[in-house]
């Protein structure tokens, strides 16, 4: 949503490809984090945080 709905609404919308660019550098390290210390991608099996964040 952070991404897409300034784009939407024509705020900033070069910031955009920007941030997906910036989000992207860091998610591809993570995933490959991840893999390499056996860890699940997803929040399956263990607490992802969604309860916390239900919560609130």
């Amino acid at each position: 949503m952070g991404l897409i709905l300034p784009w939407l609404l024509n705020l900033f919308p070069i910031l955009t490809p920007i941030a997906a660019s910036a989000l992207a550098w860091v998610m591809v390290p993570a995933m490959f984090h991840h893999l390499k210390h056996r860890r699940p991608i997803s929040g399956s099996g263990g607490e992802s945080g969604w309860s916390e964040a239900q919560l609130l």
